[in-house]
């Protein structure tokens, strides 16, 4: 398997003295897999590090230079090889904690059709975000829990159960 470059934000036309690109290592892409958990409902969870957005992050380093990916864009990555410009990483199953690719998982898509997906799915307005990312993130993390078994599914501070949808 060869090493896949990606590309840093920003940087392609800057003049520097580290690469613009910093590459997806084989020991970057093992530990992506030690962390992804196959569901029943056939998502791959990602079980690392959550953001504050709600969606999975990864770390890696190449010859000492720092990348930090969302970690949808980084299956997609894998996936592609690399991903063209103005394409986003859409997640076709709602769940911001799944990395796989296809199936009506992770797909390429573009900035103006994710938003449509995601006002048709009753996360945004068209004006107003309805799910917000704090809520997000605590639902992530409630999952990731649930599948390394840290916890027992249960309300919520709000005293909810989360949605099933939600979860899976």
């Amino acid at each position: 398997m060869t090493d896949i470059d990606v590309p840093l934000p920003g940087l392609a036309n800057l003049r520097r003295t580290r690469p613009s690109t910093v590459r997806i290592t084989t020991a970057a892409r093992r530990s992506f897999w030690r962390r992804v958990r196959v569901t029943d409902s056939g998502c791959w969870i990602w079980t690392g590090a959550v953001a504050s957005d709600g969606y999975g992050r990864i770390t890696w380093t190449h010859h000492g230079v720092p990348r930090t990916l969302s970690t949808h864009r980084f299956a997609l990555t894998l996936a592609l090889g690399t991903i063209p410009a103005g394409i986003v990483a859409a997640h076709g199953c709602d769940h911001p904690l799944c990395v796989r690719f296809g199936a009506g998982h992770v797909h390429p898509s573009t900035q103006s059709a994710n938003l449509h997906h995601a006002i048709d799915a009753g996360r945004h307005d068209n004006v107003n975000l309805v799910v917000d990312s704090t809520r997000r993130r605590q639902q992530s993390l409630t999952t990731r829990a649930m599948l390394l078994g840290r916890c027992e599914p249960q309300a919520n501070s709000n005293s909810e159960q989360p949605e099933q949808s939600m979860l899976f």
